[in-house]
């Protein structure tokens, strides 16, 4: 599952800005060129993963909505690798110090457990469904005889 998707990278950037750096070899361009943002997005996703994987079992199932944000910015650092804007570069920083952190243990991603990819919770083998046993009936016709 990836982190982010291109409308993610829409609602945060704007089309124009991805038609623009999707588009470096083709200035007269009028689409987002999908399969180079879907492979920025792929690679942010791997850096992204390198750090996660100290702490988390990755990739992620669960995506809280701060690490879809990041995966966003690594990917339009990415896209905007001829010329990085200084806003871009600011960004991508601040993902990477956070990232850091999480893999040192000064930080958490919110809602996932450590060891987890966030589908489960530690020392749960069947994922997110509980298992109840019961010992069977108590009462029947026959073991309340004449009540």
């Amino acid at each position: 599952m990836a982190y982010a998707t291109i409308a993610d990278m829409v609602a945060l950037f704007s089309e124009a800005e991805l038609i623009e750096i999707s588009n470096l070899d083709y200035p007269d361009a009028t689409t987002i060129n999908e399969p180079v943002v879907d492979r920025a997005i792929a690679d942010a996703q791997a850096q992204i993963d390198a750090y996660l994987e100290v702490r988390y079992t990755t990739p992620l199932v669960v995506v809280p909505g701060v690490l879809k944000n990041y995966t966003c910015d690594v990917a339009r650092y990415i896209l905007d690798k001829d010329k990085p804007r200084e806003e871009v570069s600011r960004r991508r920083d601040l993902v990477f110090y956070f990232l850091k952190d999480v893999a040192a243990g000064k930080a958490s991603l919110p809602g996932i457990p450590d060891g987890t990819d966030g589908s489960t919770t530690p020392g749960s083998t069947d994922g997110d469904v509980a298992i109840f046993f019961t010992p069977g009936r108590f009462w029947t016709s026959d073991t309340l005889g004449d009540w």
